[in-house]
């Protein structure tokens, strides 16, 4: 009961934090969040960088005049109505049939379920998100283990926009480098999970650091400007997590017949098209770099998903077929 507890004052948090940030003309700062709700750093980039998910356009992340970093909401925009749905509502209201009792809980619940009925949006766009943040959801995988003080120390300089320096083990030879970077955020992918960051006065030129090949992080006190850089739409450059100097390719795939509905639940890219064809297959098409990792993802469809576009996608595809061929003799 104690878990259901947590989870349901989590939620009822960050609706709330979610009001704070309409109101605030200003916004808010990492002092206030801490001060409000008592999160650690971690957790409350966790909220923000949901909050900054679900809403793209009216969120706003600006240095004050104090040099502290301000979040805040827009008005236009900030409370979307969408798709939480009728049951959702109707099931937490039939929670508080259950703890009428219990006033404490009862209370905020009501609230809650206020909110929840004000917003019916949104706010379930991203539910799986939502529910990991809440702990009622698991996201079993194979995981690389990370120093989690590094990332600590590098989150916080990525939330200051402050200059670190990090010893990098270079994939190349094992030296291992001093390198002073701007750290701007970090992009998880399939085999590796990466610091994005950038040299001093180069921050339009960000590189990819493998963060199991960070072994320290120590955070100076010179400030950086990020000028605006947005993880979310950097991330929007490639299906995963390589970005090349090709500046992404005009991707085709043909999902079969037999697997079009399904297909049509994924978002397999931002930018991508779908088109159903006479015969009853989807044509696919969004403009897309990492080519290595969108074959990965077509083999999870055994063959129901065909690339047709770019050539040099077809290449890759042929070519991992060959490694996977081989690793069984």
């Amino acid at each position: 009961m104690h878990t259901g507890r947590d989870n349901y004052a989590r939620l009822y948090e960050l609706l709330t934090l979610i009001d704070l940030m309409r109101k605030s003309m200003r916004g808010l700062t990492y002092d206030d969040l801490r001060d409000k709700f008592g999160w650690s750093a971690k957790t409350a980039e966790r909220m923000l960088k949901l909050l900054e998910t679900q809403y793209p356009n009216s969120f706003v992340r600006e240095r004050g005049e104090d040099n502290k970093k301000y979040f805040r909401l827009r008005t236009e925009d900030a409370l979307p109505h969408g798709d939480i749905s009728e049951n959702e509502i109707v099931a937490l209201k039939t929670v508080l049939g259950f703890i009428k009792n219990n006033e404490s809980l009862r209370l905020p619940l009501e609230s809650l379920a206020a909110k929840l009925k004000t917003l019916k949006g949104k706010a379930g766009k991203d539910i799986e998100s939502l529910s990991l943040i809440t702990g009622t959801a698991s996201a079993p995988r194979p995981r690389l283990r990370i120093d989690r003080k590094i990332i600590q120390e590098l989150q916080n300089a990525i939330l200051a926009c402050r200059v670190i320096k990090i010893n990098y083990k270079q994939s190349s030879d094992g030296t291992i480098t001093p390198i002073l970077v701007c750290p701007l955020g970090f992009l998880y992918g399939a085999q590796n999970n990466y610091l994005v960051a950038a040299h001093e006065g180069e921050v339009n030129r960000p590189r990819h650091y493998i963060l199991e090949q960070v072994l320290s992080a120590e955070t100076s006190e010179k400030f950086f400007d990020a000028q605006g850089f947005d993880i979310h739409r950097y991330a929007e450059k490639s299906f995963g997590v390589w970005v090349s100097s090709v500046g992404g390719y005009n991707v085709k795939w043909r999902v079969k017949p037999e697997a079009a509905e399904r297909a049509l639940r994924f978002t397999f890219h931002p930018t991508q098209k779908i088109t159903r064809r006479k015969d009853g297959s989807l044509l696919v098409e969004f403009v897309a770099d990492g080519l290595t990792e969108m074959v990965w993802h077509l083999m999870t469809w055994e063959g129901q998903i065909q690339p047709l576009a770019p050539k040099e996608l077809i290449t890759e595809y042929k070519e991992q077929l060959r490694l996977a061929s081989e690793a069984i003799g």
